[in-house]
């Protein structure tokens, strides 16, 4: 079966989840989580063309230039990392992708961060689940609930007792492995500080218990639409309810959103 194409951010900006291979630990001691942050860092600048990832570092000619020299080409804007954290056996970023596209950053990523980690423990094949998911950010209602989200997550899972308690979270925690950079927010400081400290509903932006198509059967059932599609000629208040029902059920917005073509971030900040 084909997969889905994946659906890209006019803004740039996206919500990025690794996860490792069947669930399994991507993070044993400390040192894992400094390479890993390290090594992130230094792949957020493109490489010179020509230049291809391999074990601790790059391999390959550059191109040459017109008058023969070799010379590596411009490496172009770099990508941005807003917010991150490493969970045992998950990352989320929140992050804006430079000239290069995000697929070429974590491959090469992937390659130098895999190649270290199968080195130290003395193991072989992949590390990650497949390919890392992503949920494009359009506007700012939905930029500062992922914010918040990724603040929150070692909360939700008991590593901390509120944000900037846990180390490997951007949030609170300052660290030289991986700068990130400002949130584009008017926000203030201390009011995005106030606002993932308050009691705000959470967001899921990646959990699905059913498949697509059992989704799409429930949007069926729940509003008697005879093509998913359809839902988007409903009113704002009827999408609503109609998520709402849907969401109890086990469905995600992220899967709504595929399937009716309705805007995530539309879906985010309505549901809110």
């Amino acid at each position: 079966m084909p997969r889905r194409s994946r659906q890209m951010s006019e803004s740039g900006i996206h919500h990025i989840m690794l996860r490792g291979i069947n669930r399994a630990a991507i993070f044993h001691e400390e040192e894992d989580c400094k390479v890993f942050l390290q090594y992130l860092s230094e792949s957020l600048t493109p490489p010179p063309a020509g230049l291809m990832p391999h074990g601790d570092g790059f391999c390959g000619t550059p191109e040459r230039s017109a008058g023969g020299s070799q010379e590596p080409s411009p490496v172009g804007h770099a990508a941005q990392i807003y917010a991150y954290c490493l969970m045992g056996n998950h990352v989320h970023l929140l992050m804006k992708a430079g000239d290069e596209p995000l697929s070429s950053l974590f491959k090469r990523f992937g390659v130098r961060y895999v190649y270290w980690y199968n080195h130290k423990y003395d193991r072989v094949g992949h590390l990650f689940q497949d390919r890392f998911k992503s949920a494009p950010v359009e506007d700012d209602a939905y930029l500062l609930a992922v914010y918040r989200y990724i603040a929150q997550n070692p909360v939700k899972a008991g590593l901390c007792e509120k944000p900037g308690g846990y180390r490997w979270a951007s949030f609170g925690n300052p660290r030289p492995d991986l700068r990130c950079a400002p949130l584009p927010t008017d926000y203030t400081e201390e009011q995005l500080r106030e606002y993932v400290l308050s009691d705000q509903p959470d967001l899921h932006p990646f959990p699905e218990r059913v498949t697509d198509r059992e989704a799409e059967a429930l949007l069926k059932k729940v509003t008697g639409v005879k093509y998913a599609g359809e839902m988007q000629e409903m009113t704002r208040e009827e999408i609503v309810k109609t998520c709402e029902q849907l969401v109890a059920e086990g469905v995600s917005l992220r899967q709504i959103s595929r399937l009716t073509g309705i805007y995530m971030s539309n879906l985010s900040r309505w549901c809110q």
